[in-house]
C-alpha cells in the first residue's frame, strides 16, 4: 500500500475521534452507534481507526450517520 503521509493510513481518525467526543460517546458507545447503522467495529478496531493505524473506507458513510455529520465535516482541516 503506498502512503501519502508517513504511516498515517487514513485521513478522517482525527476527525473522528473528535467528532465522537463532541456528542459525548465512549469508544464502545460509538460502536453500538455504528452497528445501528450496520457497521461491526470493536472498540479496539475503532481505536485504530482514529489513531490512523486502518484504513477507513466503506465505513465512511456509516460514520457520518453515526454521528450526525457530513461527509465534508469529517474530511474538514485535514492537510495532506
Amino acid at each position: 500500500m503506498s502512503r501519502i503521509d508517513g504511516d498515517r493510513k487514513n485521513i478522517c481518525g482525527e476527525n473522528i475521534k473528535r467528532y465522537r467526543e463532541k456528542k459525548g460517546l465512549s469508544l464502545e458507545q460509538c460502536c453500538v452507534e455504528l452497528e445501528k447503522e450496520g457497521l461491526l467495529l470493536s472498540a479496539k478496531e475503532l481505536d485504530q481507526i482514529e489513531q490512523e493505524q486502518k484504513v477507513v473506507d466503506q465505513e465512511i458513510i456509516c460514520f457520518c450517520k453515526a454521528l450526525s455529520i457530513t461527509v465534508e465535516q469529517l474530511f474538514e482541516d485535514i492537510s495532506l
